[in-house]
């Protein structure tokens, strides 16, 4: 299972990602969209280390994510998009690769991302 590199488990009523989801470490795209079930990640999500793509959009109950995601340093495209996060996570800057962030029905990305976050290229 450590070679898997896309996950889809989008529109499913999965509450809660398994912590053995950071030992797949090729993992190149994990799609969560529309599990309105979902509370949240696990703090193992940083041992995805190859993740370019991490879709969380219609997630309506994740509030916060974990600070470990910082080390998804290939991380390009984050979609956060419906979710409760109220703001962007602190370690936002932290992604230096990221191309495409989007916040779209959240209270927004502060203006000031695109200083931090010179890689990236649409924010939504």
């Amino acid at each position: 299972m450590e070679c898997l590199l896309r996950i889809y488990l989008d529109g499913t009523s999965i509450e809660q990602l398994p912590s053995s989801i950071g030992n797949l470490s090729s993992l190149v795209l994990l799609n969560l969209k529309d599990c309105r079930n979902l509370v949240g990640l696990p703090g193992s999500i940083g041992g995805c280390t190859s993740l370019k793509t991490l879709n969380l959009s219609e997630c309506y109950k994740v509030e916060n994510l974990p600070e470990n995601l910082q080390q998804l340093e290939f991380l390009e495209v984050l979609d956060l998009s419906k979710t409760a996060l109220g703001k962007p996570p602190s370690f936002i800057s932290q992604l230096k690769n990221l191309k495409e962030l989007s916040f779209k029905g959240c209270k927004g990305p502060s203006s000031k991302l695109q200083k931090y976050l010179p890689s990236l290229l649409k924010i939504g």
